[in-house]
């Protein structure tokens, strides 16, 4: 990495000089970019040394590329973030004896309204109720919210027990541990509903992919459509716009979704986060 100063220095500064003269560096990872703050400073520091120890050591330009280069692997991103991988995911129905509760909340920006909905079954995927209702919201994660807040509740009225709570959200999961202040109301009451369904029997809470959640996932949209508010509708066999993917989860097909492996590893940490705070609970 030597560099010839010559006569193009008339008028020019020897710094502006050196940033703007861009030499081939011998690493190929790095840029001259990178590497000029290091090397000011090697020359700064050999010039010291060797002025106080009376020598005349040459820098050492080695050290300033290992330097650059491990500023470089510290500093940028990482590409293994963006690359992408085909996961394949289906429904899954709860443990023997469990009922599962899929839940979603649907939000229309134009009006500012919000569809919820939940769809119950057993262990052999049966269908044991569905339902929707329509409030209104001033943003998705209320939606999210409000729809935790009412499969709760029916959670609690029915007596739904052992059940396995499923959301495709994990912000809504979060609201239950850590505090939001927008939605402070709603939150403390999600939580107070889960502490008394806790002590009324068995429940956990995790997240799912969309994929996984898709009958909720279409009532949640036809409640968006429905003109009442505040009027839940039930469903005690599997309606007609949901039929289809009602009949994918019971013959188990697979969806293919593509997905970054940075959310991956992220999904992995929160569910060890949540799965931990399911344990504790029961």
């Amino acid at each position: 990495m030597g560099l010839a100063i010559d006569n193009q220095l008339d008028n020019v500064h020897w710094i502006d000089f050196l940033h703007t003269r861009n030499p081939k560096i011998t690493n190929k990872f790095i840029t001259w970019e990178e590497a000029f703050p290091f090397v000011l400073w090697a020359i700064w520091r050999n010039r010291n040394e060797n002025n106080v120890n009376n020598t005349s050591n040459h820098i050492n330009t080695t050290n300033i590329i290992n330097q650059t280069l491990e500023y470089h692997l510290l500093t940028s991103k990482s590409t293994t973030n963006n690359i992408k991988v085909k996961l394949k995911v289906k429904w899954q129905a709860p443990a023997r004896s469990w009922y599962k509760l899929n839940l979603d909340g649907a939000f229309n920006n134009s009006c500012l309204h919000e569809g919820v909905s939940g769809i119950i079954r057993n262990n052999k995927g049966e269908w044991i109720l569905g339902y929707y209702d329509k409030y209104p919201t001033t943003s998705p994660n209320q939606a999210e919210l409000q729809a935790l807040w009412h499969a709760l509740q029916i959670i609690i009225k029915e007596n739904i027990f052992p059940v396995e709570v499923k959301t495709d959200t994990t912000e809504v999961i979060r609201f239950l541990y850590e505090d939001y202040p927008t939605y402070n109301d709603l939150i403390h009451e999600c939580r107070w509903l889960m502490d008394k369904a806790t002590q009324q029997g068995k429940i956990t809470m995790n997240h799912s992919f969309r994929e996984g959640n898709m009958v909720a996932h279409q009532l949640a949209k036809e409640a968006l459509m429905s003109h009442n508010y505040n009027k839940t509708c039930y469903f005690v066999s599997p309606p007609i716009f949901a039929m289809d993917a009602y009949c994918k989860d019971q013959d188990g097909h697979m969806y293919v979704r593509s997905c970054s492996i940075n959310v991956c590893s992220n999904l992995a940490a929160f569910f060890l986060i949540v799965n931990q705070a399911n344990t504790r609970k029961n």
